[in-house]
């Protein structure tokens, strides 16, 4: 058994959960998140995955969920 830690930390997994949740309520497909936010099919994939790879969540996407959901980002902190 490996002691490794992941790249992406539980609690980044935990938001990334949030935000896969929020374009699911707008009942949008993946194409149509990314376009919503500006950004492509596949960063928006690489945010939505619960694996350990992928891409870290940045400010700039942040804020256009923020914007594009009307997201709280203290939503995205488990508590």
């Amino acid at each position: 058994m490996s002691n490794k830690k992941g790249k992406i930390s539980q609690a980044e997994t935990f938001a990334k959960g949030v935000l896969k949740q929020a374009r699911l309520e707008r009942e949008w497909s993946i194409r149509e998140g990314a376009y919503a936010l500006g950004i492509t099919h596949k960063n928006l994939e690489d945010i939505e995955t619960s694996r350990d790879y992928g891409c870290h969540l940045d400010f700039r996407v942040l804020a256009e969920y923020r914007k594009v959901y009307g997201l709280n980002l203290n939503s995205l902190i488990e508590s």
